[in-house]
């Protein structure tokens, strides 16, 4: 797959995402953004939401997951509760991938 066709299949897959999570930014990151995808990739998605209900964030995580099945198997979506980021995982996600779409 080439990157033109990853970021359009990440488009597809953020818009069912929204139905699932109150989604504030998405992110396309990995190696079809930083340019050495091979035939093994994955398509790397962060998911960044302000807050979640306390205890639901499995329970997105399973949702989130089977919607890939939806748009093609090879998404990886990563689930990032910004308050909650310790290790800084998703801050570095935003830094050097590629925002599908942000709602301020």
């Amino acid at each position: 797959m080439d990157r033109q066709e990853a970021y359009r299949k990440a488009g597809i897959y953020v818009e069912l995402a929204k139905a699932v999570v109150p989604l504030k930014k998405a992110v396309l990151f990995g190696s079809y953004v930083s340019g050495v995808p091979d035939g093994h990739s994955d398509i790397d998605i962060g998911l960044f939401v302000d807050s979640l209900v306390e205890g639901e964030y499995w329970d997105k995580v399973v949702c989130l997951q089977s919607l890939t099945h939806k748009v093609d198997v090879r998404i990886e979506p990563h689930l990032f509760i910004r308050c909650e980021d310790r290790s800084g995982f998703g801050e570095e996600v935003e830094k050097t991938g590629v925002v599908i779409e942000e709602n301020r």
